[in-house]
Parts: C-alpha cells; structure tokens; sequence
C-alpha cells in the first residue's frame, strides 16, 4: 500500500510504502480441545455432562484451537461477546451433546444468540447494539448459529442520532480463502 496523508489544510505528505503481511495458513497449536455450553449452564464445560455458559466457554477457549458446542436454547446476552482468535462456535446439539438437529428457527431445535437493547456502546453520535464482535481475530468459525438482536431503541439525549444494531461486528479481519 503506499498511503499519503492530508491536513485539514490540504498539505500532503510523502507517500509512504506500506507492507501488510498475515500468515497464509493457522498457526500450529495444541489439539482442539472441546467445550461444552448451554444457556443454563453452570458446570465445568469440560464433559458433555457439565456444561458452562456461553461467556465463561469463550474465556476458556481464548487462543486454544478451541471448539464451543452450544446446545439448542436462546442465549441471552446484555453486552458485547467478544469472539477470539483459533476459535470455533458450533450450535445445534441436542441429547447431552451426542447429535445435532436442522434447525427451523425455534429455540428447541436453534441454538440462537440473542442481544437485548441494554447496554448501548459508542459515542452519542454513532450508539450501537452488538450481539458478538471479532476484532482483529483470525481463523475462527460460526456454525450452526442464529444471531439476533433487540430492535435499536428511540433516539434519546444519550444517543440523538439513533442507535445502530449489529449481529455481528467485524474489523480489522484477514479473510483468506480459495
């Protein structure tokens, strides 16, 4: 990239050569390590039996190769779920996590992570809701999910150009592909 910066005033600089690299395969790691989780869940999250929460699922597979399985329910959330790097979220099981469903949208056959209207982010110039953002992560994968969020609410004092809703917020993400 070669990138020119302007003043207010309309002053260039120099161009300036800038290289963006970003390795073409996933670092190598440990061996996947599986995470079990549910929307009541309280336990460990280490055994099918003993599932954890969603949050605490993430915490745990923060840069560990790590696959979430989340059973079918809604999961609530009032703030942000931030996803990380070499991670992977995987809905859709059923029966102690020993089969996966096809979905029809419902909360008994969907794993669905749904975002209130609470907590809105931002600058009272650019509020938004977001259910589950990526920033600057790599090589993770959604699979089998339904996210959803709140309708944005009215314009206030706080926020009084309205309130931007996301599902998902991505930025600064290296997409490879084939």
């Amino acid at each position: 990239y070669s990138v020119v910066v302007s003043t207010s005033n309309g002053c260039q600089s120099a161009a300036v050569t800038t290289t963006i690299a970003s390795a073409t395969t996933p670092p190598t790691g440990a061996t996947c390590n599986v995470i079990y989780a549910s929307s009541t869940g309280t336990g460990s999250g280490l055994v099918n039996t003993s599932p954890t929460s969603l949050a605490n699922a993430i915490t745990m597979a923060q840069c560990s190769n790590s696959i979430i399985k989340l059973a079918v329910g809604t999961y609530t959330l009032s703030s942000t779920l931030t996803i990380g790097s070499l991670m992977t979220l995987e809905g859709g099981y059923i029966n102690n996590f020993a089969s996966k469903i096809s979905t029809d949208g419902t909360a008994a056959t969907t794993t669905i992570i749904y975002r209130d209207a609470t907590n809105v982010q931002g600058l009272p110039t650019a509020g938004r809701i977001v259910a589950m953002d990526a920033i600057g992560a790599s090589y993770f994968r959604l699979q089998d999910l339904s996210i959803q969020t709140a309708d944005a609410p009215a314009s206030s004092a706080s926020f009084p150009y309205g309130i931007s809703t996301y599902g998902l917020y991505l930025t600064t993400i290296i997409v490879t592909g084939k």
